[in-house]
């Protein structure tokens, strides 16, 4: 195979550029978050100002062999070298960031791909084989962005290096000399940490990289064995998860994982063989996240070893090591046999519970969440016999939508059209933290049934798999709902979901019919009126806040009555029809300041008060 595109590829190719305009969603912290980081690193500036300088120049003189020398001088002083001084993750995420804005991810692209043409080992052109060490500098500085900002990491894929450097996987993984074996370590480095985005996950599956890394997991060099096998569990998916790795491979590969892992932390720098114990801890993770439908990962990692280091992870003075072992034991305790391992490894649970209480949110909800699997809250709802329940209990259930924050607006609009067909729903529409896991086992009890809005990111979420045990174990009907057209379920939502209809939500254009469907499925459960016509989804374009505006005084005070607001809530007392339908309008256009307005305009003094006008507005009709 040469060293330009193989005809295999070109359907994926094809495939990828549809991906690259679907890929619209941003990575990494907000712009704000992010505005506020630069304003608190103001050292950063001259590392951002001259690693820009380099990148123009290399947007100038691409396919220019004269300037080569020159560029390595550049790379050298001006990217190479700022990284290595930088001192900080924050910083290092920092400067990767800018060169993502930059557009220095097509610049490497087209440089690398320039180098690859006048010959990766050149001697004859350069003296010192500037070609080849040219080459280096650039790869070396890819490695090391793409590993502190998942945006750049982004932003490599989207631009094509991620194909050249596959390529070069194909090309000389099976040579021996010194040069080949720098170009398949460095390539295995980039698309390991590319694999680390989740917006990459179809971009490299497009590419075919899960048959291309395969024969790596061989390799005879076990650390090129463990990134092949940490990125394979970013990337499997589930057409390809059987061919993965045997069992033989896999404990190697698992012993190795956790002998470096058990190393790292136990060191003052945390890290072992060029491994950090927080990716270590996050590849551990994922391992037991893209899991088979029997949790296979999760059981063998706990039966050798991991949790003790999981544990000692978690006194971590950083955040982020917190979160990443916190994550991981929540992940591992979705396996019923490792809940008693857990239960009894000493400091676990007084660790998960000093963490509950962090200041941090992500970590108190991941600890909330791990010890709400480890104690078995999940399991204090009875299961139901719908054949003993009376009629009145069935009226008093609801529908319940499930799903994950990336797919919030198809969820609310879901929920918005079955409360005008007359449906009682449950959905978190707020991200209610720290009580949300009770809320949610109760909500699941009451339901009459559960949409699960299928995606990804629903398969990759802890607190999504924790609805989904919820359903479960109290029996709970499921009825799975299409969000991204391109997933199909694998692992624990495999199961979970089974092999029912699935109603297509995942494009505009098909939405009224999945509705109609959808309405039809659910039948008479979760109806506020079982006499509700089924067909009320017929006028489904209509403005929901039509009727809202041309509320009367009358019609607002029965509403505010119906759902004892008036004595709780004082600065509604005044409130028109109109008002009303404009702030149900801005709590999804603009949900950040219409909850800054409840708060500041409203009244309202607490979390229960915030719940309560929420549900209320919600179903006003």
């Amino acid at each position: 195979m040469g060293c330009g595109t193989s005809q295999s590829l070109q359907y994926s190719q094809n495939k990828s550029k549809k991906r690259l305009q679907q890929s619209t969603r941003a990575t990494g912290t907000d712009s704000r978050r992010e505005a506020q980081l630069l304003a608190a690193h103001p050292e950063l500036k001259k590392a951002m100002v001259e690693t820009t300088k380099a990148v123009e120049y290399m947007r100038a003189h691409v396919n220019d062999e004269e300037h080569v020398e020159s560029i390595v001088d550049l790379l050298d002083k001006n990217i190479y070298s700022h990284y290595l001084e930088l001192e900080t993750r924050t910083q290092r995420m920092l400067l990767g960031n800018h060169l993502a804005k930059i557009g220095a991810a097509t610049v490497f692209t087209e440089y690398i791909r320039f180098l690859k043409q006048l010959g990766y080992f050149s001697k004859k052109l350069w003296r010192n084989d500037v070609v080849w060490i040219c080459t280096d500098f650039v790869r070396q500085s890819v490695v090391n962005c793409t590993d502190s900002s998942p945006k750049f990491g982004h932003e490599v894929v989207k631009a094509g290096l991620a194909e050249v450097v596959l390529d070069d996987l194909d090309n000389f993984a099976n040579k021996d000399d010194n040069y080949s074996k720098v170009l398949v370590a460095s390539a295995m480095h980039i698309i390991y940490n590319c694999s680390r985005v989740v917006e990459n996950y179809e971009l490299l599956n497009d590419l075919n990289a899960v048959p291309r890394l395969l024969p790596f997991l061989e390799h005879e060099d076990p650390q090129i064995q463990t990134i092949t096998a940490l990125t394979l569990a970013y990337i499997t998916d589930k057409k390809n998860k059987q061919l993965v790795m045997s069992e033989e491979t896999q404990k190697k590969v698992v012993s190795y994982i956790l002998r470096r892992f058990r190393e790292a932390v136990n060191v003052p720098n945390w890290r072992s063989d060029g491994f950090s114990a927080l990716e270590l801890a996050s590849g551990i993770a994922q391992l037991a996240t893209n899991d088979t439908e029997e949790d296979a990962n999760k059981l063998v990692l706990v039966q050798e070893g991991v949790v003790p280091p999981l544990v000692k992870l978690m006194e971590h003075s950083d955040e982020e090591e917190q979160l990443q072992a916190v994550g991981a034991i929540w992940q591992l305790s979705f396996h019923e046999d490792n809940r008693k391992k857990i239960l009894e490894e000493p400091g676990a649970v007084e660790k998960l519970k000093k963490l509950k209480d962090s200041p941090y949110e992500e970590i108190s909800d991941s600890a909330t969440g791990a010890l709400y699997v480890l104690t078995g809250k999940g399991k204090d709802h009875p299961q139901r016999d719908s054949e003993e329940e009376d009629d009145t209990r069935r009226r008093q259930r609801h529908v319940m939508i499930s799903y994950n924050w990336d797919h919030q607006k198809i969820a609310v609009k879901i929920s918005k059209q079955l409360r005008r067909a007359g449906y009682r729903v449950w959905i978190d529409e707020t991200n209610m933290r720290g009580s949300i896991l009770e809320a949610m086992g109760e909500a699941v009890s009451n339901a009459a049934v559960v949409l699960v809005c299928v995606s990804r990111q629903y398969f990759l979420s802890k607190s999504c798999r924790a609805e989904g045990n919820a359903c479960h174990v109290t029996n709970t009907p499921v009825i799975p709902i299409k969000v991204e057209k391109t997933y199909n379920p694998d692992g624990w939502l495999a199961v979970l979901v089974g092999a029912g209809l699935y109603f297509d939500f995942s494009e505009p254009k098909g939405a009224k019919a999945a509705m109609k469907g959808l309405v039809k499925e659910i039948g008479s459960r979760g109806k506020a009126d079982a006499r509700a016509n089924d067909d009320d989804d017929d006028d489904d374009d209509e403005d929901p806040e039509t009727d809202l505006r041309n509320w009367t005084t009358a019609d607002v005070d029965k509403w505010m009555t119906e759902f004892n607001l008036k004595k709780d809530i004082s600065g509604i007392a005044e409130i028109t029809g109109a008002q009303l339908a404009f702030l149900r309008s801005l709590k999804e256009q603009a949900p950040e300041f219409f909850y800054q307005y409840l708060l500041n305009h409203m009244g309202i003094t607490g979390l229960e008060q915030l719940t309560k006008f929420t549900h209320a507005l919600d179903n006003a009709r």
